[in-house]
């Protein structure tokens, strides 16, 4: 809204994924408890790894940007993991699919900052000098 009405700002941005990460990780607590009401550990369980590579996803990214330019890569990003849960809850026969599906992807895509990150960071390696310990 902010953006349409030209009204942005640094603090808007923040608080914009700071909310944006509590939405995404509020509705994998819920399907967390669904699932262990269910009494469906194997559910339980793809959502627990989705939860880590949903926070970790945009967490690797922020870090690595920290260290260099961009880190927009990788194959799960928020629009993705947002409709593949919708499609979830719009059909619950795939819901479980769907977990797999983002139980794998969001850990891979982490996995594929960190790759990224470790190439760039590389390519400027500059050798650390040893410290001489002291007596």
């Amino acid at each position: 809204m902010a953006r349409n009405c030209r009204e942005q700002t640094v603090f808007g941005s923040f608080l914009d994924s700071v909310l944006d990460r509590y939405s995404d990780l509020s509705l994998l607590v819920g399907l967390f408890i669904f699932y262990g009401r269910e009494g469906s550990i194997l559910c339980q369980v793809l959502v627990g790894a989705t939860l880590i590579g949903t926070a970790l996803v945009p967490y690797a990214r922020a870090r690595a940007e920290t260290m260099m330019p961009r880190c927009n890569v990788g194959i799960m990003e928020r629009p993705e993991r947002i409709l593949l849960l919708f499609l979830g809850a719009a059909i619950p026969l795939i819901m479980p699919v769907i977990l797999w599906i983002l139980a794998i992807f969001t850990n891979v895509t982490v996995i594929q900052r960190v790759r990224y990150t470790r190439k760039y960071l590389e390519k400027d390696r500059l050798p650390v000098k040893e410290e001489k310990p002291k007596p």
